[in-house]
């Protein structure tokens, strides 16, 4: 990739960033203009970087595990993508976003990560200590039990599709969050600079399962979205996407780095 258009392409992601995180602590007054623009701009920065992973799907070719890799996780943001549009959608028409079809193409969206993250374990090829993996597991797996312990009271309802919603989304991250973490544990032991794109991408798997968590807590009564001075949610979920884009753009730039 060009240096330019690199250096440019990350100024402009992180742009947007700074300017919404700016806009939300200054917490401006929502008018019909704000809210549009808002409900075009997660769309549109999912489906921008999803395009962009479908192109180094391309580079890397698509038969790749490098190539399935991305193109599982491009696939995923222009399902996150089409669900901000219907969520929107759902907002303007009055009606109650969840649980609703957008919900559906949300956690649609998991599955393709899972497919994504098993093609970068085969790519990376490497063995783990068996008890370094055991402890690992189990850490996640108390870890698990604890977040479930906590929501599934709060989330058993007579709604089956309320419920199932509910669910899906905690434990999608936590599948996410332990095999993308496993992802970097490898990076960090291979050594070598790749491994600080993949940082990004776990920041933003972190980010995204904060801003659900919270979401689900505050769905059910619980009120820990008042806490927040200003839209923790979408400031989260929009910081998730920006950071997929620049760890896609480090990842590629390192890569051929790398080759050289």
């Amino acid at each position: 990739m060009n240096k330019n258009l690199y250096y440019i392409s990350n100024g402009i992601l992180i742009l947007i960033g700074v300017i919404y995180f700016a806009l939300s602590f200054l917490n401006m007054e929502i008018d019909a203009t704000n809210e549009f623009f808002e409900s075009l701009l997660f769309p549109l920065v999912a489906f921008i970087i999803g395009g962009f992973f479908v192109y180094l799907a391309k580079v890397f070719d698509w038969k790749s595990n490098l190539g399935r890799v991305w193109v599982t996780l491009g696939g995923a943001l222009f399902l996150w993508g089409f669900a901000d549009l219907l969520w929107y959608y759902f907002l303007l028409i009055g009606e109650e976003p969840f649980p609703s079809l957008a919900d559906v193409f949300y956690l649609l969206g998991y599955p393709l990560i899972f497919i994504g993250l098993f093609y970068m374990l085969k790519e990376l090829e490497i063995e783990i200590d068996k008890r370094l993996l055991l402890v690992y597991t189990g850490i996640f797996i108390i870890f698990s039990i604890t977040v479930l312990y906590l929501l599934v009271p709060l989330i058993a309802t007579d709604n089956l599709l309320e419920t199932t919603a509910g669910l899906g989304y905690p434990l999608g991250d936590i599948l996410i969050l332990y095999f993308s973490v496993l992802v970097l544990v490898i990076f960090v032991l291979r050594g070598g600079n790749l491994k600080y794109s993949w940082i990004m991408v776990v920041l933003a798997f972190v980010l995204n399962a904060i801003a659900d968590l919270i979401f689900t807590w505050d769905a059910w009564g619980e009120g820990l979205y008042a806490m927040f001075a200003f839209d923790i949610l979408d400031a989260f979920f929009l910081s998730a996407y920006l950071l997929l884009g620049l760890a896609g753009l480090a990842y590629y730039n390192q890569y051929q780095e790398a080759l050289k």
